[in-house]
């Protein structure tokens, strides 16, 4: 996936990701193939079992406006998040998922500040690990 992210130009201003082992362990692999400066990498305990309100407070503390954020946290959460952002209904995998193992949902939001109204994001792509192997 880091990789892909490369490749297509989607390569995030700032990731912010999980406290657990196995995310961080995902992080490491992501940044094999991604610059993301130290600075930029901020590990949040509040991602573990964050809900989708937690996970909107969270994107509002780090993210600003003409950023590209990276988001790496746990399910069921991200299924909520990318559900309450999309303008339009996310479209399952072919296992009737959303948010797989490393699955990437890349949003745009005219300002960081709408983030708490349902549907305030374009849904520009989902990209699923299964897809690009």
């Amino acid at each position: 996936m880091g990789n892909y992210l490369k490749q297509n130009d989607l390569i995030p201003d700032k990731m912010i990701v999980s406290a657990a082992e196995r995310t961080q362990e995902t992080a490491r692999l992501l940044l094999d193939n991604l610059t993301v400066a130290d600075e930029n990498i901020i590990v949040d305990k509040e991602l573990y079992l964050a809900d989708k309100e937690t996970l909107c407070d969270i994107i509002t503390l780090y993210a600003s406006d003409k950023q590209r954020l990276l988001i790496l946290a746990h399910n069921p959460s991200m299924d909520y998040l990318v559900s309450h952002l999309a303008s339009e209904s996310p479209t399952l995998s072919s296992s009737g998922k959303l948010m797989a193992t490393c699955t990437v949902a890349c949003f745009y939001l005219d300002s960081i500040d709408v983030i708490n109204k349902q549907g305030c994001g374009k849904l520009i792509k989902i990209i699923r690990p299964k897809a690009i192997s």
